[in-house]
């Protein structure tokens, strides 16, 4: 697992574009997504954007869906505030954070599936 979440961020993307064509400047993928926290446990699949702009580079946005309300979880997420661990072996995102909105820590893991259409 990379060791920064900038460089987990970084071998996320490449991994994304490389094996699902996905555009290099704005990836845009179909992720499985897993949530848990304390009051939280979501398993679910979710359109998921890398920013890899200068000023943007390493937020995640995930898209909301019937099982992901921005009223109830973050979907938001930036190395600034988040940690990322990347595992080349599933090509899974690991990204850990505490907030008051999910009572303490949480841990998501985004897996890509599809490229966006």
């Amino acid at each position: 697992m990379s060791s920064t979440s900038a460089g987990a961020f970084t071998g996320f993307k490449d991994f994304v574009c490389e094996n699902l064509s996905a555009n290099n400047n704005h990836p845009s993928v179909v992720c499985r997504v897993s949530y848990k926290a304390s009051d939280v446990n979501i398993a679910t699949k979710s359109k998921v954007d890398l920013l890899t702009n200068t000023t943007d580079f390493g937020k995640i946005r995930i898209s909301e869906n019937d099982d992901l309300d921005a009223n109830e979880v973050h979907l938001d997420f930036d190395t600034k505030y988040q940690n990322y661990k990347f595992d080349e072996d599933s090509g899974a995102l690991y990204i850990y954070g505490s907030s008051p909105k999910m009572n303490g820590s949480y841990t998501v893991v985004l897996t890509p599936v599809e490229e966006v259409q």
